[in-house]
């Protein structure tokens, strides 16, 4: 029982794995991302990008209401990040 939870463990994380790596190969440094791509973009929480707009470390777009964040800037805030 133990080796299908760890089997399941590893699988989640290897699909993870997998859409950041989808998410970084098919966006242009000069594309705009919505908050949902942007959270899979880097595989962090909601409130964790909420937080880096809200200290405005995390530049964006607000356009017709929701937030817009532009792959070149993501990709410095997490730079920045380490």
């Amino acid at each position: 029982m133990n080796t299908l939870s760890n089997s399941q463990k590893i699988y989640n994380h290897l699909d993870r794995i997998l859409t950041k790596i989808d998410a970084t190969l098919q966006y242009s440094p000069e594309q705009y991302l919505t908050l949902k791509q942007t959270l899979i973009y880097t595989s962090l929480s909601r409130p964790t990008i909420n937080r880096a707009v809200k200290n405005k470390s995390l530049k964006c777009s607000k356009r017709a209401g929701r937030l817009l964040f532009k792959v070149k800037g993501i990709d410095k805030w997490l730079d920045g990040k380490k």
